[in-house]
């Protein structure tokens, strides 16, 4: 039978994540790497997103560390803005 654990022993829920704001830089990598999505105004696919973080993992870029839902979102939230003007 399995005994269940106390926080301070590594059981119950893990820490929650804290948001990290986005740097001028990977601002700038973001804008660059989907810069035709951005001037069609066109949300990119899972396939766009992919890509993109390969491309900037080959050449150490900034948003490498970043996941592909926050990629998504980012780029989804610039077009969205776009939208409103």
């Amino acid at each position: 039978m399995r005994e269940s654990r106390t926080k301070e022993e590594g059981g119950g829920k893990a820490a929650a994540k804290t948001r990290v704001k986005w740097s001028p830089g990977e601002e700038a990598e973001v804008e660059h790497l989907f810069k035709e999505c951005i001037k069609s105004k066109k949300r990119p696919e899972a396939r766009d997103i992919r890509e993109a973080l390969k491309k900037s993992k080959a050449r150490n870029g900034r948003i490498a560390n970043r996941s592909q839902s926050q990629l998504k979102n980012k780029v989804f939230r610039i077009i969205d803005n776009l939208n409103k003007k």
